[in-house]
């Protein structure tokens, strides 16, 4: 996602290069097709991409003094054609006419209709905007400067967006992604002071029937040098497709308090994070360090209590009837995360579930061939409550060597190491007391421990 705000601020960026430098020209002249082709080479030499602009640049001078353009095509490198990269097919740039009597441009408001923006990933993992600006960029970061032209006014009008489109095509993967019917609004821009930010959009896949709708309202912040942003009382509303089998559209909600990121060091920190989706409200702060290079994110985690039972049937799921109606009605959580690319650590684990309290932290190493590490505590189980009615009904039996053999089987696909710890465990109507377990699954070859009072009878072949 935030690859994807990335190319959308950089495609309008370069957009709005296109009208800027035009509107540039309306300082002297008041015959911008004169200078067209002018206006095109400049642009190519600063993006490297060809630059067409069709169809005349009307001009209105009465206040406010508004620029229209017609199509501004931005050509694709030969690796991406025939599509070109992006097109505009109107544009109106509203001027304060007292600010170019001293020979400034003060961007009274912009609207943009029908952009589209075609992204695209060949084969070989090239994309076809990886070398916009790049060059630029760094060297603005490097050298402290801004990104704003001397002859801009630090302030912005309104920026709206109608009818926008993002094709992403990754030619290497086989995945196409339709971003469509983008709307974007913003309220007065004025550097390092918020604007109010609104955007709607729909998301489809040519693979998949349903349609997402996704709406984000914010209030952003950020400097002259197009390096620090920072988003305050965000709200991202979720409705469409559902991975699920109950079918219908899902709907969530995503809030966050603020959102701080910086684009030179790769850093992003998000506070007052919460998501609401079915029943289920989990709150979060996250903290990311290189997040480009070398993502590592930490995060605290709250999950507040809700009924588990109900949320898998309202998904679709089948749920048997249990011995104890009321098992798996309550459950909550908090712990903490620390994850790479390939790596995840989650610790001061505090699961409640029911009537029982599980602490203790998992590491999980290499996620290509897992290797995992677990040290987890139980305070008490009654498995006899998490029967289903069909097991509960059968003939009364010893702990069920076989199946629990089979689970430990599963771990030879991985590494695993870590001990289990049960104070009270009830299963047969029979309590275990002080139930210690030691895994060792190293290779594909599983070894165990036990010890405890009344302990179960367990073997392992």
């Amino acid at each position: 996602m935030r690859q994807l705000t990335k190319i959308m601020l950089c495609s309008l960026l370069f957009c709005l290069l296109v009208v800027i430098i035009t509107a540039a020209i309306i300082a002297i002249t008041i015959e911008p097709n004169d200078y067209k082709t002018q206006i095109a080479d400049f642009v190519k030499s600063k993006i490297g991409r060809d630059v067409s602009l069709e169809g005349d640049i009307e001009l209105a001078l009465f206040p406010p003094v508004t620029l229209k353009t017609q199509r501004i095509v931005i050509d694709n490198t030969a690796d991406f054609k025939p599509d070109p990269f992006l097109t505009l097919n109107k544009s109106e740039i509203h001027l304060n006419a007292w600010a170019l009597l001293k020979r400034k441009i003060e961007i009274a408001g912009i609207d943009l209709t029908d952009l589209t923006v075609n992204l695209v990933v060949n084969k070989l993992g090239l994309r076809n905007w990886s070398d916009f600006g790049a060059e630029t960029t760094q060297s603005t970061i490097n050298g402290n400067s801004s990104v704003i032209p001397e002859f801009l006014s630090s302030s912005l009008g309104p920026v709206n967006i109608y009818n926008g489109r993002i094709n992403w095509n990754d030619r290497k993967s086989d995945t196409q992604i339709a971003f469509t019917t983008i709307q974007f609004n913003s309220g007065p821009i004025n550097i390092g002071k918020p604007a109010a930010v609104h955007v709607s959009l729909i998301v489809s896949y040519p693979h998949i029937k349903s349609e997402t709708n996704l709406k984000f309202d914010t209030f952003l912040c950020f400097d002259t040098m197009l390096d620090h942003f920072v988003f305050n009382d965000s709200l991202l509303d979720y409705k469409g497709y559902n991975p699920f089998p109950s079918g219908g559209p899902l709907n969530a909600q995503l809030s966050m308090h603020e959102i701080d990121i910086k684009r030179s060091i790769q850093s992003i920190n998000i506070t007052g994070l919460q998501l609401a989706m079915t029943g289920i409200k989990l709150s979060a702060d996250l903290q990311g360090e290189t997040i480009i290079d070398k993502p590592e994110i930490r995060s605290t985690i709250k999950v507040e209590p809700f009924n588990p039972k109900a949320v898998i049937k309202e998904w679709g799921f089948p749920f048997p009837a249990l011995t104890n109606p009321n098992a798996l009605t309550n459950l909550s959580m908090d712990l903490d995360v620390q994850a790479t690319m390939d790596a995840a650590d989650i610790y001061h684990i505090n699961l409640k579930f029911d009537n029982s309290r599980i602490d203790g932290s998992v590491s999980v190493k290499n996620f290509r061939k897992p290797s995992i590490l677990f040290d987890l505590a139980v305070d008490k189980i009654d498995l006899d409550e998490y029967k289903t009615l069909k097991d509960s009904n059968a003939s009364r039996s010893d702990f069920n060597v076989t199946r629990f053999t089979n689970y430990l089987n599963q771990s030879k696909n991985f590494d695993a190491n870590g001990q289990l710890r049960v104070d009270r465990l009830t299963y047969n109507h029979t309590l275990f007391e002080g139930i210690y377990f030691t895994l060792n699954s190293k290779n594909g070859i599983v070894t165990e421990q036990r010890n405890g009072q009344n302990r179960p009878k367990l073997s392992m072949q």
